[in-house]
């Protein structure tokens, strides 16, 4: 179900909204009456491992998808959506790229991970994926260029796996 943006900025202030975003910027909202936002916590602790493209269809409630930054024709709209959202920081949010790191951030801080995490070498503690949380929501925000790179994002990944190899002897 596709809602527009002034849709979306009707409903930022319902107790029920979960925002999540996943590593091509896309921003996706789910309106959640069930489970209740206090059974969110327990729900995504027992997820079992899923897809990045099946993470709407692994929980309940009608997401709204919105464009991505590119395609933004007033970015500035889409920006202040955003800061609406996060600004406060009391809202649960999820972070998904796929399986091995994905997870949902509580208003108070604190990162979970879903039943199916699996430790991976540029997330391997809770306080490197906290640290992606705070980077993540300053350049919703506005504080940090939108297009730096994350932790735990392809481009990012791709990034480090090409930096920890060592360079090879030029044949002379």
């Amino acid at each position: 179900m596709e809602v527009e943006i002034d849709k979306l900025i009707q409903f930022s202030s319902d107790n029920n909204l979960i925002a999540a975003e996943e590593e091509h910027g896309r921003g996706h909202w789910l309106f959640s009456p069930s489970p209740e936002i206090r059974d969110i916590e327990d729900y995504w602790l027992q997820m079992e491992s899923f897809g990045m493209k099946g993470l709407p269809e692994s929980l309940p409630g009608i997401w709204a998808e919105e464009k991505d930054y590119a395609s933004l024709s007033d970015k500035n709209i889409f920006m202040n959506l955003w800061q609406d959202l996060y600004e406060p920081l009391d809202h649960h949010t999820i972070y998904f790229c796929c399986d091995i790191d994905s997870y949902l951030s509580t208003p108070d801080g604190q990162v979970l991970l879903h039943k199916g995490f699996e430790k991976v070498d540029d997330f391997d503690n809770e306080s490197e994926i906290h640290q992606h949380v705070m980077n993540w929501r300053k350049r919703l925000s506005g504080e940090s260029p939108e297009s730096s790179f994350l932790s735990g994002s392809r481009y990012f990944c791709g990034s480090l796996f090409w930096a920890s190899k060592p360079k090879q002897a030029a044949n002379t």
